[in-house]
């Protein structure tokens, strides 16, 4: 599998290629209002997170994980992960030991063939989404099949980009080919009653984001510009949308369905500058990229300075938004409250998966990242917020 150069300037397969237009749409979102309502808000609070577990690593069995593609935590704070190249669930209590296995590959009831995520609902079941079988499987807290639904599912990306809302409604992203341009929707879908409805996406302007062609007479690849920034939006199961520019922490709220912004949160960031060594490690990337390729002439002087800030926007159990971000100052997470206050920023760990999202429950955070030997883990953090509010 072709490896290139990703937006953080480490690197991504033509599957994250992928995985990078099904996630990013384009958005305009007024900076400038953004910016004099920043001034007047006041200081937000420094929250603090302290690891308490690792789940998985290079060790054997049920804890050694080689892709996850899915974290979901229950109200017992029991850990869903899903390993997608078994093509299980495994089941983990609060202390990272493993308390069973859910599923397997196969397309019998209870099993998966490629389920590409993982939620839990407030009755504490487990439904798995899986586009290639074009069914969701529900499982009871006991690990027991409580129902398969099938589901017509004509588009995926590499993880699910959706969830289960209070009343049992599933939410995924699906689309519709309009002239020769495809236009995404989110379809949200009651399974007991087999209905559905169509809620838009907001209506973000297009946006060009920069790329390098290579080409031979044989075959032809792009890959994006190292570092270069794009446009982002995200939505949730709670029918909230948010559309943001990479350049800034700014972030325009719609209720989905909506053509127009509900409100805009913002916080003040400067951007991490992009050393020499990632620009000459990136160029390389892209030239190798571009050998197995064909001919191209790329211009790396569109190879910004600085880094895109915002990663990626997370919503957690509270209504809160935990927006990603990679700052002159590290790794960071923004948090607005539900109200749209910018209340606590809180330094984080680097290295931590741009394409699965946070999950964060009941005062923990979940976050999938990579161990020393490139592993993937799920690593536990506990959030402090002594002087916060």
């Amino acid at each position: 599998m072709i490896r290139t150069p990703g937006p953080q300037g480490g690197s991504m397969t033509s599957e994250g290629i992928t995985r990078l237009v099904l996630f990013t749409l384009a958005v305009g979102v007024p900076q400038a209002a953004c910016t004099s309502r920043e001034s007047e808000r006041p200081q937000a609070a420094t929250w603090t997170l302290t690891p308490l577990a690792t789940i998985g690593g290079d060790e054997a069995g049920a804890a050694s994980f080689s892709d996850i593609r899915g974290v979901a935590v229950d109200g017992q704070d029991r850990v869903y992960i899903l390993e997608a190249q078994e093509q299980e669930v495994r089941l983990f209590d609060a202390n990272g030991a493993l308390v069973r296995r859910i599923g397997r590959n196969g397309d019998g009831p209870g099993e998966f063939r490629g389920a590409n995520g993982v939620a839990v609902d407030r009755y504490d079941r487990l439904w798995v989404y899986d586009p290639r079988a074009r069914r969701v499987s529900v499982f009871d807290s006991a690990g027991g099949l409580a129902a398969t639904h099938a589901l017509t599912i004509q588009s995926y990306g590499y993880v699910w980009d959706g969830g289960v809302d209070a009343e049992g409604r599933i939410y995924d992203r699906q689309g519709v080919r309009i002239d020769t341009l495809w236009t995404p929707f989110i379809r949200r879908t009651d399974l007991e009653r087999m209905t559905a409805d169509t809620l838009a996406l907001p209506a973000c302007e297009a946006a060009t984001i920069p790329a390098y062609t290579f080409r031979s007479e044989r075959s032809s690849g792009v890959i994006g510009v190292p570092f270069a920034p794009s446009q982002y939006v995200r939505y949730d199961p709670g029918g909230r949308a948010w559309c943001a520019d990479t350049r800034t922490v700014a972030i325009a709220e719609y209720r989905l369905g909506d053509s127009v912004p509900h409100r805009t949160l913002a916080a003040a960031a400067d951007p991490a500058p992009v050393t020499p060594a990632e620009r000459d490690s990136a160029i390389a990337e892209v030239r190798k990229f571009g050998a197995g390729i064909g001919p191209g002439d790329p211009d790396f002087a569109l190879i910004p300075s600085t880094k895109p800030i915002l990663q990626a926007i997370d919503p957690d159990d509270e209504g809160r938004l935990w927006v990603r971000a990679t700052t002159r100052e590290g790794a960071r997470l923004f948090v607005f409250d539900s109200a749209g206050k910018h209340i606590a920023t809180a330094p984080f760990v680097p290295g931590v998966s741009p394409w699965l999202p946070l999950t964060v429950r009941r005062g923990r955070v979940y976050a999938v990242t990579a161990d020393s030997l490139d592993v993937p883990v799920v690593r536990t953090f506990s959030v402090s917020t002594a002087g916060g509010r």
